[in-house]
């Protein structure tokens, strides 16, 4: 399912031509920006796991899923984000791997290792940024996700999920992998997570979230409408996340 509007045409424009990617082209930018970009990295497992809580049964007692279509497919993504094949052939989340990829190329892990530390504690997401001293834009941009998330709307959580995500990643990862190639040799966790987002969103992730938002639609003028502003949020938080890392990178 394609959503659109003339602003999420301008916005995908701005992302496709950002000049963040062209500052991505040394060791030290690119350790700004996995250090900006790891939280964008945390806060797509909370849109996965908020809709596989909303499509599946996760509780005891268990009760049958409304959609055995709909478990399927968020639960297929789910295998694949939360439990892959890492290079070492052991499993493991896309976000531990890119933890992994960030020790390699010599980035600080310290802020997001105490925030979500804090979050195993109990602490609200909100508190543990603020404790955590995470960067402004990554703040930002998980606040605009989890206004969200916050609605309870499924059709919008998968809309932000699917065009904000899902769809994004393999255009937006690919420039990345362009203008850094000449660190693939000596960063290879780093590439093998780009490598493996642009192949698995672009072949088969991406499909399936854009077969669970059209079934969650269903033709619903009111859930299109709620999913396409959804959307607008997404891309215009992911611009302003880029232009934040963007201009970290050019201060450092």
């Amino acid at each position: 399912m394609i959503l659109t509007s003339p602003l999420i045409t301008s916005l995908s424009h701005r992302l496709a031509t950002h000049p963040l990617y062209a500052a991505v082209t040394t060791r030290a930018a690119l350790q700004v920006f996995t250090e900006h970009h790891v939280f964008a990295v945390w806060d797509f497992m909370s849109l996965l796991k908020t809709l596989q809580a909303s499509l599946t049964c996760v509780r005891v007692p268990w009760t049958p899923p409304a959609s055995g279509q709909l478990s399927y497919l968020i639960n297929t993504i789910v295998l694949g984000e939360e439990s892959d094949t890492l290079p070492d052939g052991t499993y493991g989340s896309h976000f531990e791997l890119y933890l992994a990829a960030m020790r390699e190329i010599g980035a600080r892990t310290a802020v997001i290792d105490t925030f979500v530390g804090m979050v195993e504690q109990g602490t609200s997401v909100e508190a543990s940024l603020a404790q955590a001293s995470a960067p402004g834009p990554a703040t930002r941009f998980i606040a605009s996700t989890f206004a969200i998330l916050s609605e309870g709307h499924t059709h919008a959580t998968a809309a932000a999920f699917t065009c904000g995500r899902e769809d994004l990643v393999p255009r937006m990862f690919r420039q990345v992998a362009s203008h850094t190639s000449i660190l693939r040799p000596t960063h290879p966790a780093f590439f093998y997570y780009l490598d493996r987002h642009i192949e698995l969103d672009s072949d088969s992730h991406g499909p399936l979230a854009r077969e669970m938002l059209q079934t969650l639609c269903n033709g619903d003028e009111q859930r299109i409408r709620e999913s396409v502003h959804a959307v607008e949020r997404s891309l215009m938080a992911r611009v302003h996340l880029w232009d934040g890392v963007h201009e970290a990178i050019l201060a450092s």
